[in-house]
């Protein structure tokens, strides 16, 4: 009986450890997850300022008295 218990322990030892090396696989890869969302949320920041910065400059190309006597006669 006690070399029963003493292959469970073992057993159970060694469970564990794996649960531990995957629970740590899985902490680095959550952390490149973190890091490539961080990254994309960035360019989608620079993407929204430069869409901004598109939309204002179309809107004073469009309101411009050159523009507009330019689109009547086209």
């Amino acid at each position: 009986e006690l070399d029963t218990k003493t292959n469970d322990y073992k057993k159970m030892t060694m469970e564990l450890g794996q649960v531990i090396f995957q629970n740590e696989d899985y902490e680095y890869e959550n952390r490149k997850l973190k890091e490539k969302i961080e990254s994309l949320n960035a360019r989608i920041e620079e993407l929204e300022e430069e869409n901004k910065k598109l939309k204002n400059f179309k809107e004073e190309v469009e309101s411009s008295t050159t523009w507009k006597l330019k689109s009547k006669f086209s």
